[in-house]
């Protein structure tokens, strides 16, 4: 993932759930690689957190959380 990133040349936005065992291996990941710090500094990453949400987006508010950003990104293209 990490390599297809950094030969990414377009913009790319990641959706990560708040309240997530993986998502959070995901981000230590990220904070103990130099490599990977340096590919999410990119401005053509956009990382965005839905805090209280669960692997699955399983409650309502953050499912609809979750639309919003998907619509607003496929919008952007």
């Amino acid at each position: 993932m990490r390599q297809g990133l950094s030969q990414f040349s377009g913009k790319c936005d990641l959706l990560l759930s708040g309240d997530d065992l993986t998502a959070d291996e995901f981000k230590f990941l990220v904070k103990s690689n130099k490599q990977w710090r340096e590919v999410m500094a990119r401005d053509t990453i956009n990382l965005k957190i839905i805090n209280q949400a669960d692997h699955t987006f399983s409650q309502q508010n953050t499912k609809q959380q979750l639309i919003t950003l998907v619509c607003k990104a496929l919008v952007r293209l």
